[in-house]
């Protein structure tokens, strides 16, 4: 598909990266040449529509996967949480595979089912450490239980991501036959020149997806508290106050000129970023879209409602119709959507 569509347009689908879609939906956010291109590739290949899923694999890289449907594809807020969950535990499975045979995925503990630790080295052998595994071990054996078909997210919120932001805990059979769980360190580990350490980098590319601090916690195995710390350190390093302004600068780079201009003796690199967004075809009305710019902005209700004349509580009220009508839970999914417009736009006037 990437070689039959337009440079421009090929942008626009990789800065959906993070997201759970069908390209149905994600096709009515972008610009009619745009949906013309990928109306014209679809149609040669016979694909009605597809499921998109794209996630960070913590390693520097993203997975993606697309499902071919015959049909349209309708999604919705629940299932796409269903989803972003699957593909935290896909990417976690992703980057071990990289990494078996290496230093990078040793086996530091063997747990039994029922929570004892077996045997434990290095970090895994600290106290608190052999708890936390302890603890994993048990909810991973609870979510395996009938509990997977009578409450699903119950199961899903027991088994996570990672344990502590360093383990994968994997199932291995001893010589007897019995079950037994591998704890394998997988802990992110991208680098950064910018000086994030690697569990910073982790979250903020997590950040940039639009993903809640909940959804962190759950991706990295720790509590929301610790993705909170992390992340204030992390927008200090790098000079912005906001998570909202960190999504805005995600976009912004995802679809990014690599242009280079001569400065002096050097020659650098220069980043082109759409100087405003387009939503006008955003299914909202004129106040929504205005309150929409406002939020993304990183105003506060109280200052919305000031710059508006209006109350705090219809501030609130229309950002949640313009959640639900956008599909969206939180202030950087709606600079997400909004950023994506402003690439799909092709009459963005660029600075530099």
């Amino acid at each position: 598909m990437y070689e039959n569509i337009t440079p421009e347009t090929a942008r626009a689908l990789r800065a959906s990266a993070g997201d759970v879609c069908a390209l149905s939906d994600f096709m009515r956010g972008v610009s009619a040449p745009q949906q013309a291109a990928y109306r014209d590739v679809l149609a040669r290949v016979g694909i009605c529509d597809t499921l998109l899923l794209g996630y960070p694999d913590g390693d520097g890289g993203w997975i993606t996967f697309a499902a071919i449907a015959d049909k349209p594809i309708r999604t919705f807020p629940g299932q796409r949480t269903i989803w972003r969950r699957v593909a935290a535990h896909l990417a976690t499975a992703w980057r071990l595979r990289t990494r078996i045979g290496t230093a990078r995925a040793a086996a530091e503990a063997m747990i039994s089912p029922s929570g004892r630790v077996i045997s434990a080295e290095g970090t895994a052998a600290e106290s608190r450490n052999r708890d936390r595994l302890s603890h994993a071990a048990k909810n991973i054996d609870r979510a395996r239980s009938s509990l997977r078909r009578r409450d699903p997210m119950a199961a899903m919120d027991l088994w996570k991501g990672l344990v502590s932001g360093r383990w994968s805990l994997i199932d291995r059979v001893d010589t007897r036959g019995a079950r037994v769980l591998i704890a394998h360190q997988n802990d992110p580990q991208t680098p950064d020149p910018r000086s994030l350490s690697p569990r910073e980098r982790a979250i903020v590319e997590l950040v940039m997806t639009g993903a809640s601090n909940k959804h962190i916690a759950y991706t990295l195995g720790l509590g929301a508290g610790t993705v909170g710390a992390h992340l204030q350190q992390a927008l200090g390093k790098l000079g912005i106050s906001s998570r909202v302004e960190l999504v805005r600068l995600a976009m912004a780079s995802a679809g990014a000129d690599a242009s280079r201009a001569a400065v002096g003796d050097a020659e650098l690199g220069v980043l082109v970023v759409g100087a405003e967004t387009e939503d006008e075809h955003l299914p909202l009305t004129i106040a929504e879209r205005d309150v929409a710019r406002l939020v993304a902005d990183g105003l506060t209700n109280a200052e919305i409602a000031g710059r508006r004349g209006s109350s705090e509580r219809t501030i609130a009220n229309q950002i949640a119709a313009i959640y639900e009508k956008l599909g969206i839970g939180s202030r950087p999914e709606l600079v997400v959507a909004l950023m994506r417009r402003g690439k799909a736009a092709e009459t963005s006037a660029p600075t530099r």
